[in-house]
């Protein structure tokens, strides 16, 4: 609809592009569809146009959906609760990690490592992220080095998962 639209737009009547303005500022797009439409294109143009109210009115629309985007990057996802089964899973998990490194089961370490693994494995509970979690936990089960280094803080939790986690 706001696409259609805004092909009028390239037209100079400053009319028309200002009731498209107002019915395109109502909706908030998402960064891909602004991509895959051109409306973004479009509308940093309009930016330029010589009439002023026309500049003024693709600069309201532009800065709305700028905030948009950023508001909606800057989000964190929620952790969502999950079925009994993938509990279990995660539950096995965490207890592999804490007695792989000498630590309780609610401990911040144990928690970071299955989480960053569970989102590394695009938090689908999948053979890889199982076979991940079995080849950290071995790491650290037999690696004194490597345990103190992730325990002291020497390596985040994000590269140590992305170096250690099963590439399959």
């Amino acid at each position: 609809m706001g696409y259609v639209l805004f092909a009028k737009a390239k037209s100079t009547d400053s009319v028309i592009l200002l009731e498209t303005k107002f019915t395109v500022h109502l909706r908030s797009y998402g960064r891909d569809i602004l991509l895959k439409t051109g409306i973004g294109k479009l509308v940093r143009h309009l930016l330029s146009h010589e009439n002023l109210t026309v500049q003024a009115a693709a600069k309201r629309v532009y800065d709305h959906w700028k905030k948009h985007i950023v508001k909606r990057a800057t989000l964190q996802k929620q952790e969502v609760r999950f079925d009994l089964e993938s509990r279990r899973l995660r539950d096995i998990a965490k207890r592999w990690f804490s007695e792989a490194l000498s630590a309780t089961m609610d401990d911040a370490i144990v928690l970071g490592l299955e989480q960053e693994i569970f989102v590394q494995c695009k938090r689908i509970l999948t053979a890889s992220y199982r076979r991940s979690c079995r080849q950290i936990a071995y790491k650290l089960r037999n690696d004194a080095n490597l345990r103190s280094k992730l325990v002291s803080g020497n390596v985040t939790m994000e590269d140590f998962v992305k170096k250690y986690k099963s590439s399959l």
